[in-house]
């Protein structure tokens, strides 16, 4: 972005249709909220909000205790100080969004009480992103550095405060913006070194520079040092787009897609409006497959594809996905009640939470997801989903490399699904502490190659970096099968290992579901251990066959009993939710050493839910 051009689109849309006390005008006008009390499908959202804004006017603001905020550089852990730090925002974001809907004076009370004890708070950003200095007292850099939320609180405040500039105490609107620019502005403009996320192509530059961006829109008036400002802004954007390749697949996973694409177009709509429409980042080339990506990025439901750090169920942002909806009406809606609501998120984020209100469609509106086969080439995803006489089934498989955001050593890794069920999983992330995103990362079971439905080859698990890596070798599909077919000789380090191959063939038409083939050869004998992650508990029913029982279906791993031996190995795992689950993995080790494995793997379903055990078969 050129920076005369910008300054010559500010100065276009500068004046009173375009000004910071009119952005974001969808959220101004009192018959929209009005028409929000009234509409049914609304009701219960509205009502919780309501609800919950009455009680939080009776209850203290949560405190943020040193004895919290010390845990993560003393312990690891995150939780203790990260819940009272969100409860603060989403007491913020319900109180704001009942005042919109009903104007109560006692929710204005309430509302700049908070705002004040947030602007009393030592750091806005969270101590887990302070590079291990929270508790060194010299580093006073550290406590205005900016993070994730750090810059998305600075937009929270000065969207608020734009919005219910009239209501709010002066003096609530100045600390505000004093505060904005004290730990926003004043270390972003400073003469020091960039940030660390201001060049990475993660979801770090979109919410961060977002973030920065609309906060600026709002409080700067000057236009030179808006124009600076939004230059800067309009750099890590741009980065942030080049980290996706033309599929516009998002290898984070679609919660962090939801989180970062979400800020840019946040971002995009202010700027566009700021600018009368003469900048809209949005026309970006790359945004159209970005957009899409959302609706490959689901196996049925709320159950997403769950590579790297994404968790396996996922609410969609209604109001992001309308706005897109919008602009491309090839964007799916999925059905209504898979959105998310402030009932089901326990951030209670402002930027999305308005939006969802104000961007989300008058009427209930969406469907279920449509049957699809999707190849993402660049990041080598395939999806497919299939209905067959009202039978929904799924199948997600990745190549990529072993270096991406939010990485996990799974590289061959897949999923399969059957009518609301996942059998063959991918368990996502973890609990995030201080070692989760450290050396000890691939320990994790979510993380390491020992949690992915991928195989040891002699003993030797995939590790971590880019040079461990598949190559695309071939896809195929028509109305009965889709095939997709991996080199994965180079995700292994192993001298000896001459070939690896894996290919899938999905068959949702035959009861010969999915069939996996893997080649593997090798310059001196060596062993093949083959590996199946599922969250239903496994049974071995004879020599040759391992069953995973669901509620509605089944489904048969068929093996060769002659080349390998089988057993059922269980994981304690705690999820990113802090909940304890329990992982099952079907391990198949090959019997004898060999300089070549033709292994051919079969997993055959059926609807019939008896299970029968012969229990003298392992004795």
């Amino acid at each position: 972005m050129d920076i005369l051009a910008l300054k010559q689109a500010l100065r276009s849309g500068s004046g009173p249709l375009h000004n910071r006390n009119t952005l974001f005008e969808e959220a101004r006008a009192r018959g929209h909220w009005q028409n929000l009390r009234e509409a049914p499908h609304y009701q219960e959202e509205v009502a919780y909000i309501l609800a919950e804004s009455h009680r939080l006017m009776n209850e203290p603001i949560p405190v943020l205790p040193f004895s919290a905020f010390r845990q993560f550089d003393t312990t690891g852990s995150r939780i203790e100080y990260e819940q009272h730090y969100f409860a603060r925002r989403k007491r913020l974001t319900l109180l704001v969004l009942a005042y919109l809907l009903e104007e109560s004076p006692a929710c204005l009370t309430a509302i700049e009480d908070t705002i004040w004890a947030i602007c009393e708070e030592y750091t806005w950003c969270l101590p887990a992103h302070m590079g291990g200095r929270s508790l060194d007292p010299r580093d006073r850099d550290f406590r205005y550095s900016i993070d994730l939320f750090a810059a998305e609180t600075g937009f929270a405040l000065a969207e608020i405060i734009s919005l219910l500039h009239q209501p709010l105490h002066p003096m609530i609107v100045h600390r505000a913006e004093e505060e904005v620019r004290k730990r926003i502005f004043v270390p972003y403009t400073s003469p020091k070194p960039s940030y660390g996320w201001e060049k990475v192509t993660s979801n770090w530059a979109s919410v961060c520079a977002g973030s920065i961006g609309s906060a600026a829109l709002y409080l700067l008036q000057h236009e030179s040092e808006l124009a600076s400002l939004l230059y800067r802004v309009s750099g890590t954007l741009a980065c942030y787009i080049s980290g996706f390749e033309e599929d516009g697949a998002c290898t984070e996973g679609v919660g962090y897609w939801t989180y970062g694409f979400g800020f840019y177009a946040y971002f995009a709509s202010l700027l566009k409006q700021r600018t009368g429409g003469q900048i809209d980042l949005m026309k970006h080339p790359k945004v159209r497959n970005i957009a899409r990506f959302h609706q490959k990025s689901y196996l049925s439901g709320l159950l997403t594809v769950p590579f790297s750090d994404c968790e396996p169920q996922g609410y969609f942002a209604p109001g992001l996905i309308h706005e897109l909806h919008r602009q491309d009406t090839e964007i799916h809606i999925p059905e209504w009640r898979h959105r998310m609501t402030l009932l089901k998120d326990p951030l209670g984020r402002w930027a999305p939470a308005v939006r969802d209100l104000v961007w989300g469609p008058v009427e209930a509106t969406g469907e279920d997801w449509p049957d699809t086969d999707d190849l993402l080439p660049d990041a080598q995803w395939y999806v497919s989903r299939r209905t067959v006489e009202g039978f929904r089934m799924a199948f997600a498989a990745k190549g990529g490399h072993n270096d991406e955001h939010h990485n996990h050593n799974d590289i061959g890794n897949f999923v399969l699904h059957l009518d609301g069920e996942t059998f063959v999983a991918d368990i996502g992330s973890g609990e995030y502490t201080k070692s989760y995103f450290g050396a000890e990362r691939y320990s994790y079971l979510c993380n390491g190659a020992h949690g992915h439905s991928i195989p040891r080859l002699d003993g030797v698990e995939q590790q971590a970096g880019k040079q461990y890596r598949a190559e695309l070798l071939s896809t195929a599909e028509d109305a009965a099968q889709g095939r997709f077919r991996l080199d994965l000789t180079s995700a292994y380090e192993l001298e000896h290992l001459k070939h690896f191959a894996r290919s899938f063939t999905f068959q949702p038409a035959s009861q010969h579901l999915l069939e996996l083939r893997d080649l593997c050869e090798f310059h001196q004998a060596g062993t093949v251990t083959e590996q199946f992650i599922t969250m239903i508990e496994p049974v071995l029913i004879q020599h040759g066959c391992v069953r995973i029982q669901g509620l509605k279906s089944h489904i048969d791993l068929l093996y060769d009993a002659a080349l390998f031996y089988a057993s059922i190995q269980i994981h304690d795992f705690i999820n990113k939710n802090s909940e304890r689950v329990q992982v099952y993995a079907i391990v198949l080790e090959s019997k004898e050493p060999s300089t070549e494995f033709n292994i051919n793997l079969q997993f055959d379903y059926c609807r019939h839910t008896s299970l029968t055990v012969r229990e003298d078969e392992f004795k």
